[in-house]
């Protein structure tokens, strides 16, 4: 049985994204001296930027070449930017020799036919329903809603991912995703959840999500290193502060409204945030 989008998401530890089509509503507005004006979604900035302030890999492929998309990209704080790429093989090798990953750790989300030889060969290929149809044949998750039309909502486009995974660097991203998207016909999101290191890709904790009063929590229950075992939130706020972070509860008060989870809070507690 082919495995649903949700199972191939544990294991992504890479974002890769084009432009047009993507981040943008693929349209472009031609000024009289010849430049084309793009228009991009200021909430998926703050997702981008969010989720590369957590420590994500946030990289671009584009086959435009606008210096304006790429002042944007880089005032977020992605460093990654391939623009001008008419063959996006190449750059998406560079990115996989440099930082080491394997492709099934990738997602990436395109739109047309460029994308395609990439999109073929990563762990989790996406598009927005706009896409071509070609494109669609070969993405394992199609959002239902356009290109460049609040792309941070990612239970509708790619980048909720990064609104939701962008609190780990330490919290197992897939956990989080599941908490808002997973539907009352799918899987259960209760139980207990790998989460892994970003540079050894081994499991350094289980998290394990539970039911309380019919609310969602989750807390760590085991920690594989043992020199962390007994480390404390020494940057955590309130009663956490200093406290044991084996047994303490990252996520609290989550409600199911329709089909999602949603509300309550998310701990980091590597850096306290909340």
């Amino acid at each position: 049985m082919e495995k649903s989008y949700k199972q191939y998401l544990a294991e992504i530890r890479m974002f890769i994204f084009d432009v047009d089509g993507v981040l943008t509503n693929g349209l472009v507005t031609i000024m009289p001296d010849g430049e084309l004006i793009r228009q991009m979604n200021i909430k998926d900035g703050y997702a981008l930027k969010t989720a590369v302030d957590m420590g994500f890999h946030i990289c671009i492929i584009s086959g435009g070449k606008n210096e304006g998309v790429r002042m944007r990209l880089k005032n977020l704080g992605i460093k990654d930017i391939f623009l001008g790429a008419q063959n996006k093989i190449q750059p998406y090798q560079e990115l996989l020799e440099h930082y080491n990953i394997p492709p099934k750790q990738i997602l990436y989300m395109g739109d047309d036919l460029p994308d395609l030889p990439v999109m073929k060969l990563v762990g989790l290929p996406c598009c927005p329903n706009d896409a071509a149809s070609e494109v669609q044949r070969t993405a394992k998750y199609i959002s239902y809603i356009k290109g460049g039309d609040k792309c941070y909502e990612f239970k509708e486009n790619g980048t909720k991912i990064l609104m939701l995974a962008m609190t780990k660097k330490w919290i197992f991203s897939f956990v989080l995703f599941l908490l808002v998207t997973i539907s009352s016909n799918a899987q259960s999101i209760f139980g207990k959840w790998h989460s892994f290191d970003e540079e050894t890709n081994k499991v350094e904790s289980v998290i394990e999500i539970y039911q309380k009063n019919g609310k969602a929590y989750a807390k760590i229950i085991e920690i594989t290193d043992p020199i962390r075992r007994d480390a404390t939130c020494l940057k955590c706020k309130g009663k956490k502060k200093d406290k044991p972070i084996l047994g303490m509860d990252i996520l609290s008060g989550l409600t199911k409204d329709d089909d999602e989870w949603n509300g309550g809070t998310i701990l980091a507690p590597k850096n306290g945030k909340e």
